[in-house]
């Protein structure tokens, strides 16, 4: 008992030390020496905290423009986006309740885990069936309002037939868990609260990522416009897994509108930020303890990358929830197998001793039960194993690491577990609910574009280049997205980003770690397979893509849990001064990062009018902000008049209410050939909008363009075509072509 406080308070020592170094290291910012100062900057330094300058505003030309782009049957407000996000998550838990009854309830012991699977399923199925609903040209409001209307009906016929027993479940589940009722974790759950509160909010506002903007949401808003999920040769990012963004596409249907669908989609997708901390907090609850779930929980929503990722509208977090899930049904299928064998062999014993004395009918009878509970244990092992698949499907029908990093091993893990019992059916479960929940995104590239994993592997499916891609451009592709180096720096350095000086990092991060290794065998295995998993993830992300940091978002609600584990591991053991300054670590840590993500909270004005926020020029850029001020009635007669404007450059283009034609940059050399053809025909476009200063951005980058476009730049020099209506230096350039 000693050693184990002695190494608890060196912990409480290491975290006040890699605490306090996180804020005197160098930050990445070159105008700062140190977080410190750029904390004490940031919080006296007025105009950070005021909002939009007048200068990024609209003029009131543009907002007039885009306000007759409103929705259909309701205004833009928040009001109307909870509206369309409470409709849907009603649908997503009552899609995911019957699922759950069908499979007989499983995890019935476990009523706050069984509650997030719940949810999670739900949402997987759903994404499923929106996509199958668009690859056959189904994406109609009325169907999709039907089938939430019936499926939410079920919903409310089951709480009615229920509700005789809720004064009970409620005094229960409050008694179940009043120890929660602590100053201290009163403290971590208020603090849990805000974190969620800040996540959520600004997702209501549109979207300003870059990647949002140029293919989570604009894919689906492409999807939603022609009513069907179809190939976009002139957009390989959108011929990705779109499961997450399938969720959108279910609230474009239900508002009738892609730009107010786009917002509450975006805050459906954040919403998987409280829905990870509850996960975490069911899995510590029921494994470790409730604080270290608690505390498990606190880590994981207090880490700045996890919150921006879901201001932004990213998806990252959502195959982080995905990953995490799928673990935890792995956990139960484990643990269920390991009951498995233990009965089998008593089974076995039994029925030796049943044949030697026949005439034992106590004996041969408990021997009937042993087989009963055998076949039961055999059914739940099924079951979970269905539900893993819906997780593990969910993840690779997000991204393709989630097929590669959460499908694969989880496959791995329940083939193996089930062979050594002789169990075929949970394999069998397992592969045909993936492939359920997953599969449509890869047979609808494998009809429209001939290659499941487009743009990857062509070679293996009879092309040398994908779809919408040329020799040069598909180099480009492959050198962007390749692993950048293997020089110690290069492998060093995106670790050291990540846990240590990038502006997100949780300043908890190493902590930790350290802890966790001075620790380690007093953790709980739970605990150190979290780990074990991150490290085997970390190695993976290295070796296989090109070291983004929010690709590494998968593993931070791993480390969560195991930091959860040791903290509680180590303020069971040390001193009350102890445990008061790690909890004060606790404290100033989730300080640091409500500091660092209320800049976009107040400061971008995410309180602010959304129509205001739709139409800044911040936003939608130099080029299509004087579009709209020059041209505003022609643009407005456009929408039905079946012209497009055609932008070189620029592919963040969601914002844009008026058809477009456009491409990425890596599409770029088929698109700049059409872009020839039309400019020279003889029905070239109306308007032309050059992004300069994007296209000088890909040229001095590995991202790289079309080394054709200046011979189409030439063609609109051209005076006797088009007219120059606006040009702004080196930045921007407006062509009209002439009458």
């Amino acid at each position: 008992m000693k050693s184990a406080g002695f190494l608890s308070t060196l912990c409480v020592g290491i975290c006040v030390v890699a605490f306090s170094a996180f804020f005197l290291a160098p930050t990445y910012q070159p105008m700062f020496s140190n977080r410190l100062t750029f904390l004490w900057t940031y919080l006296f330094a007025s105009d950070l905290w005021l909002s939009i300058p007048e200068e990024w505003r609209a003029s009131e030309t543009v907002k007039t423009f885009f306000d007759n782009f409103n929705t259909s049957f309701l205004p833009i407000n928040r009001w109307s986006i909870l509206l369309i996000a409470a409709v849907e998550s009603l649908w997503i838990y009552s899609f995911g309740s019957l699922i759950f009854r069908f499979l007989k309830n499983p995890l019935e012991e476990s009523p706050l885990l069984r509650f997030c699977l719940t949810c999670l399923t739900g949402a997987a199925a759903l994404s499923a069936l929106t996509g199958f609903l668009g690859l056959i040209g189904c994406l109609q409001s009325w169907l999709f309002w039907t089938l939430a209307a019936g499926s939410i009906l079920t919903l409310v016929w089951k709480i009615v037939r229920i509700i005789r027993n809720s004064e009970l479940g409620i005094r229960n589940c409050i008694t179940h868990h009043s120890s929660l009722l602590t100053p201290n974790s009163i403290i971590i759950i208020v603090l849990i609260a805000l974190f969620c509160l800040i996540a959520v909010l600004p997702a209501m506002t549109p979207p300003w990522d870059f990647d949002v903007r140029e293919y989570h949401l604009e894919s689906v808003k492409e999807f939603w416009l022609s009513g069907r999920i179809t190939a976009l040769p002139n957009n390989a990012y959108a011929n990705m897994p779109l499961g997450a963004e399938s969720l959108i596409l279910v609230s474009m249907a239900l508002s009738g509108d892609w730009f107010l669908g786009a917002l509450a989609g975006k805050t459906i997708l954040s919403l998987s930020v409280p829905l990870t901390a509850l996960l975490l907090f069911a899995l510590g609850e029921k494994y470790i303890s409730k604080r270290a779930g608690l505390i498990g929980a606190f880590i994981y929503v207090s880490t700045p990358l996890v919150i921006s990722n879901a201001q932004h509208g990213l998806i990252d977090n959502a195959l982080t929830m995905y990953a995490l899930a799928t673990a935890a049904v792995l956990l139960e299928i484990v643990i269920r197998n390991s009951e498995l064998r233990e009965d089998t062999q008593i089974s076995c014993e039994l029925r030796v001793a049943s044949c030697e004395n026949r005439q034992a009918t106590n004996g041969s009878g408990f021997g009937q039960s042993r087989v009963s509970a055998d076949w039961e244990r055999r059914l739940a092992a099924s079951q979970l194993a269905t539900i893993a698949g819906a997780m593990a499907g969910m993840a690779a029908a997000i991204k393709y690491p989630g097929a590669l990093f959460v499908a694969l091993p989880c496959f791995i893990a329940i083939f193996w577990k089930s062979s050594r019992l002789r169990l075929q059916i949970p394999v069998v479960a397992f592969l045909l609910t993936a492939l359920l929940f997953g599969g449509v995104w890869y047979l609808k590239n494998a009809i429209l574009l001939g290659n499941p994993v487009y743009p990857l592997c062509s070679s293996l499916f009879g092309s040398e280049f994908p779809v919408g891609f040329s020799a040069e451009s598909y180099a480009r592709w492959q050198t962007v997205h390749a692993p950048h180096g293997w020089t110690w720096s290069a492998i060093s350095s995106p670790i050291a980003f990540f846990f240590y000086s990038s502006s997100a990092a949780s300043p908890l991060f190493l902590p930790v770690l350290a802890c966790c290794l001075l620790l380690w065998k007093r953790l709980p295995n739970y605990a150190r397979w979290s780990l074990i998993y991150s490290g085997l993830f970390l190695i993976g992300w290295h070796v296989t893509t090109h070291r983004i940091e929010r690709f590494l978002l998968p593993i931070v609600p791993f480390i969560a849990l195991a930091g959860g584990a040791v903290f509680d591991v180590v303020l069971s053991s040390v001193s009350v001064l102890m445990g008061r300054i790690l909890k004060g670590v606790l404290v100033l840590s989730a300080a640091y990062s409500l500091l660092i993500l209320a800049l976009p909270l107040f400061g971008l004005g995410t309180l602010e009018s959304i129509s205001d926020k739709r139409s800044s020029p911040i936003r939608l850029g130099e080029g299509l902000t004087q579009l709209v001020t020059l041209k505003s009635e022609e643009l407005l007669k456009m929408k039905n008049a079946g012209e497009r404007v055609l932008l070189i450059g620029d592919a963040a283009v969601f914002d844009w209410p008026v058809p477009v034609d456009y491409s990425v940059c890596f599409n770029s050399d088929d698109f700049i050939d059409s872009v020839s053809s039309k400019l020279l025909g003889d029905n070239p476009p109306k308007w032309i909008v050059v992004n300069l200063c994007e296209l000088d951005r890909y040229w001095h980058t590995e991202y790289g363009y079309s080394t054709k476009t200046k011979a189409v730049l030439d063609v609109l020099d051209n005076p006797d075509r088009f007219t120059p209506i606006y040009r702004s230096g080196m930045m921007t350039t407006i062509y009209e072509r002439k009458q």
